[in-house]
């Protein structure tokens, strides 16, 4: 049975996570590495304490979340990836949709902001799109990247945790009447229910991460 590794920013478990890829890999062997297991919650609140210059966001076990900047979380996720490694996963999925230096591990790793930009560049005639950050302290960072791409880029923050928030920022973006040909969920938190949600309040097309990548791997594994 082929066996994926999913790098969680956070803690684990992630029974969302679990969930939406369930229905695309029904047949494989999922295996979890937070970055923040097994630390306590003062080696934690020293990690969100640290300067950041690239804050993420991670979903802690009572699915409250903290910003911690992806230099200080790299070192964990690496320590993870070989873990990971070891109990022999065929391929590592980094659940994360921001930019990311690549990890020091000889396993295939998905980076789902590769495969969005990807996408996003074969339908945006334009390469005009509007991005939902999961974070405020995120969106400069991520605008930045998109620009860095080549496109024209819209956004606004909204928690994956906060659904009202969610439909606030998208119609937000709707009322501004800024022209784009797509908006993307660019957190690997929002799921196919966001998607679902943020249809209401948009005529655009919505790319998710999360189930993009389910899909994805579905395809690698011939699951």
């Amino acid at each position: 049975m082929a066996r994926v590794g999913f790098l969680i920013l956070g803690q684990t478990p992630r029974t969302d996570i679990e969930k939406t890829y369930r229905q695309y890999l029904p047949n494989i062997e999922f295996h979890f590495g937070g970055a923040l297991d097994g630390l306590t919650d003062e080696e934690i609140t020293t990690l969100v304490a640290a300067p950041k210059t690239y804050p993420l966001f991670a979903v802690l076990n009572d699915r409250s979340s903290r910003e911690i900047d992806l230099y200080a979380l790299l070192p964990l996720l690496e320590l993870q990836s070989e873990r990971l490694k070891d109990v022999g996963v065929d391929v590592i999925v980094l659940m994360c949709a921001g930019q990311f230096p690549n990890l020091n591990i000889d396993l295939p790793v998905i980076y789902p902001q590769k495969v969005v930009q990807a996408i996003a560049s074969s339908i945006s005639m334009t390469k005009s799109v509007r991005i939902i950050s999961p974070n405020e302290g995120q969106l400069p960072v991520a605008i930045q990247n998109w620009q860095t791409a080549g496109f024209a880029v819209t956004g606004m923050s909204a928690s994956p945790l906060n659904s009202e928030a969610l439909v606030h920022a998208v119609t937000q973006m709707e009322n501004q009447s800024v022209p784009a040909d797509c908006l993307i969920l660019d957190c690997m938190g929002f799921t196919p229910d966001s998607v679902d949600l943020v249809r209401q309040s948009t005529a655009l097309p919505v790319l998710c991460p999360q189930r993009l990548v389910a899909k994805i791997v579905a395809e690698l594994l011939n699951a």
